[in-house]
């Protein structure tokens, strides 16, 4: 496996720009249809979505030159993608039902000020894309504030504002601050109330009510700078979520709902990690693991209590800075591992049959957790 690994690095290496996919842990093959060429950098965190409603769910990703893919499992584009934004796609893209069609959209964001939003066939929404004068990097997500159809878009602005929008022509709701986009939402304390939950890049882990108070043994420090938001999951079924952040001092933290970090952790990479973990039972075991990628060109995945999980880390040959995603994208009841690297690529592996035992064994299979970034984990409380 070792030899398999480094012919691997190397070929990842020597092909930049290029999507692949593998099936299988003891041997590395492509499946029919990939690689695939973009002659780009994927700078965006893997979104995966039920575009077409064909029951399948799409591969959802944004380029650095500012184009959009949607792929299938089988690794060609959905009739009308990709399609291009004006400068680099600055946040990862959201899937959802924006105008109330019962049909989801995909919405996306440029570095340049504008929102975008396109129909599962790549037509461009009328009235869009909406411009702002506020350019740069953004987070996204997508809400229903009003209980009618549709949701709402929340972006986070590069002013430290928030603006709410729904359809083109309506009034920009603009919020101070970004108290509605940034923080994950849980009951961490099992009072039957959500708290907020919020990483600080000075190392602070935060858990508030919604007043702002404290709850009892938060925050903590952990010392080291965080990029990403954290990821939520019950660990392991006792009806506690548990906090799970990955750091800049190569290290990846399991904490639990008291501020206490868990037993075996934290565990350690060989260098940064930059993007958010991802939580799921990947081998069938009907038991959580953690997953995380790092700038050592590895995806790791452990087991609750610290142990790696057989067949990891994986070598993908190129640093990597988003956030990877878990699915069942062919419909095989088998899982796949799907991670974008520094060097353009987007690699997906097949985690094996069995591996996928439905949506309730994935609690955090993607970047702030589902397709909407909806940022919210629920599990039932004492009350």
């Amino acid at each position: 496996m070792g030899t398999m690994r480094k012919e691997l690095a190397l070929f990842s290496l020597t092909l930049a720009f290029l999507f692949y996919t593998f099936s299988g842990r003891a041997e590395v093959t492509n499946q029919p249809g990939w690689p695939i060429s973009t002659n780009d950098w994927i700078t965006s965190s893997i979104t995966l979505g039920d575009v077409d409603k064909d029951g399948k769910l799409e591969v959802i990703a944004g380029s650095w030159k500012g184009e959009i893919y949607v792929l299938k499992s089988d690794g060609t584009l959905i009739d009308g993608w990709p399609v291009k934004v004006s400068g680099y796609v600055s946040a990862s893209p959201v899937l959802g039902d924006v105008n109330g069609d019962h049909s989801p959209e995909v919405i996306a964001t440029s570095a340049e000020g504008k929102i975008y939003a396109w129909s599962w066939d790549g037509n461009l929404l009328p009235g869009w894309p909406i411009s702002f004068d506020i350019p740069g990097r953004n987070l996204l997500k997508l809400e229903n504030l009003d209980e009618e159809e549709g949701y709402e878009i929340i972006i986070g602005l590069s002013n430290g504002r928030t603006a709410v929008i729904q359809n083109p022509g309506e009034e920009v709701v603009l919020l101070k601050g970004n108290q509605w986009l940034y923080p994950c939402r849980a009951d961490i304390d099992r009072d039957g109330n959500e708290e907020i939950i919020t990483t600080l890049a000075g190392g602070e882990v935060k858990v508030c009510r919604e007043n702002g108070e404290a709850v009892p043994g938060w925050p903590i420090n952990i010392g080291s700078w965080i990029n990403s938001p954290p990821a939520l999951a019950d660990l392991n079924g006792d009806g506690t979520i548990e906090i799970i952040v990955g750091c800049r001092n190569n290290k990846v933290y399991a904490i639990g709902g008291r501020g206490e970090i868990l037993p075996g952790w934290p565990q350690s990479t060989g260098d940064w990690v930059e993007a958010s973990p991802i939580i799921g039972d990947i081998d069938g075991d009907d038991k959580m693991e953690i997953l995380a990628a790092s700038f050592d060109h590895k995806i790791y995945a452990w087991k609750i209590d610290g142990t790696l999980v057989s067949g990891f880390p994986i070598e993908i040959g190129a640093s990597i800075y988003s956030t990877p995603a878990i699915g069942d994208i062919d419909g095989d009841k088998a899982l796949e591992l799907i991670v974008a690297s520094l060097d353009g690529q987007i690699h997906c592996f097949d985690l094996g049959t069995g591996s996928f035992k439905g949506n309730k064994s994935l609690p955090w299979p993607m970047f702030r957790k589902d397709a909407r970034h909806s940022s919210r984990q629920e599990v039932g409380s004492r009350k």
